[in-house]
């Protein structure tokens, strides 16, 4: 292609904005804030209700994301978008859910946790004095309490009191020293439990 028909067609290409075009767009830059507000726009249409974005914040001091997003769909609510034409079947996912607490600046679950003072599988060991896998196991027996951040990680909850101590398994299954434990836990929380290491 010649320079002359680079320029020709570059001149074809380019819009050409007259006076009246160009304020026009000056006028909807200035008055986004006013159409965002509206409710007859659709950009309105796409925001989430502010009383579902306070039920997801009070929300995530108990549950994930992906149970947050069962607990607004059996309760009807439809995320912002739903009202536009073709997307009444919209429902919430753990998806939109984790969109709605960045977009929001809500607190994340996990920081909640740890603000409630729950530490990591590697903290918790650390604090225990035992492997990681013992962490992970001992959640599984109830001898700690391990709390969901996300459908696959989790935080670990120890006791204040009554801490459960690595024993040898040559004592018994891991199960009946754990039924035990409980048990001896029920019947006085506040006591140091004896025999009660695990």
């Amino acid at each position: 292609m010649s320079p002359d028909e680079v320029q020709m067609v570059k001149g074809v290409n380019q819009l050409v904005l007259d006076d009246a075009t160009r304020q026009r767009l000056g006028v909807m830059a200035t008055d986004f804030k006013k159409l965002w507000n509206d409710p007859c726009t659709s950009a309105q249409q796409v925001k989430t209700p502010t009383n579902t974005v306070k039920l997801v914040d009070n929300l995530l001091d108990h549950h994930i994301y992906s149970e947050i997003a069962d607990i607004l769909n059996q309760q009807g609510l439809r995320p912002g978008g739903s009202d536009r034409p073709g997307r009444s079947s919209t429902r919430f996912t753990a998806q939109r859910i984790i969109y709605l607490v960045h977009q929001y600046a809500l607190r994340p679950r996990y920081d909640r946790l740890r603000d409630r003072g729950m530490l990591t599988a590697a903290e918790t060991a650390a604090r225990l004095h035992i492997h990681g896998a013992t962490v992970i196991r001992w959640a599984a027996y109830g001898l700690i309490t391990k709390h969901a951040y996300n459908a696959h990680a989790y935080l670990y909850e120890v006791p204040e009191s009554n801490l459960p101590a690595k024993h040898s398994s040559h004592r018994g299954p891991l199960a009946d020293r754990v039924a035990a434990l409980k048990t001896a836990r029920e019947s006085k929380p506040s006591d140091p439990i004896e025999g009660g290491a695990v």
